[in-house]
C-alpha cells in the first residue's frame, strides 16, 4: 500500500476521483485503477473509499502521481496566501520551486495542459503562472491556475488555440 496522508486522500475522493457514470465495471468495483484502467490483482492497488459496491481503487504509480500533485498544489496556494511577494505579485524564488516542482507532478498525472481561468488560454512553456482557489455553484472548491504577473499576449499564443471551456478547474 503506498502511504497518503488521509487529507491528501479525502481530496483525491472528491475532487479527483471520476463518478461511477464514468467508470467501467471493474473499475467501479476495485478490480482496476480508477485513473489508468490498469487491472488490478486483489491486495495491489489502494481502495480510495466510497461505498459498497462503489469501490474506487487506484494503482500505486496513479495514486503517488495523483497525490503529489495535490500536495504541491496545496503547499503552493499556502505559501502565496502569506509570502508578501507573491501577494504582491513580485519575483518569488520560492513560488518558482513550486511552479517547477508543480509542472512535473501535473505531467506524471496525463492530465489535460493547464489552462489559466482568465484568459482560458493554455499554460505553455516557460509561462508564469500561480494556483488559486475559488468557490462554485457547482463545486466547492475549483482548483484554478492564472497567469502571472498578467496574461501573455495573443500573438505568443497564435499556435496554441484555446480548447473548448471544460466543466473543471483542472
Amino acid at each position: 500500500m503506498t502511504a497518503v496522508s488521509p487529507e491528501t486522500m479525502a481530496m483525491l475522493l472528491m475532487f479527483d476521483v471520476p463518478g461511477g457514470m464514468q467508470l467501467s465495471d471493474a473499475q467501479n468495483h476495485g478490480h482496476a485503477c480508477v485513473w489508468c484502467g490498469l487491472y488490478l490483482p486483489a491486495g495491489t492497488g489502494t481502495e480510495l473509499g466510497g461505498v459498497a459496491p462503489w469501490r474506487p481503487t487506484a494503482c500505486p504509480p496513479c495514486l503517488v502521481a495523483r497525490a503529489r500533485w495535490f500536495e504541491v498544489y496545496q503547499t503552493w496556494c499556502a505559501h502565496q496566501e502569506t509570502c508578501a511577494n507573491c501577494i504582491g505579485m513580485q519575483r518569488c524564488e520560492y513560488a518558482t520551486g513550486y511552479r517547477r516542482m508543480f509542472r512535473f507532478a501535473h505531467a506524471a498525472t496525463g492530465r489535460a495542459p493547464l489552462r489559466c481561468a482568465v484568459c482560458r488560454w493554455d499554460i505553455i512553456g516557460d509561462d508564469a503562472f500561480a494556483p488559486f482557489r475559488a468557490e462554485g455553484l457547482s463545486a466547492p472548491v475549483m482548483f484554478l491556475f492564472a497567469h502571472v504577473p498578467q496574461c501573455p499576449s495573443r500573438k505568443r499564443h497564435q499556435y496554441h488555440a484555446p480548447r473548448p471551456r471544460r466543466g473543471t478547474g483542472h
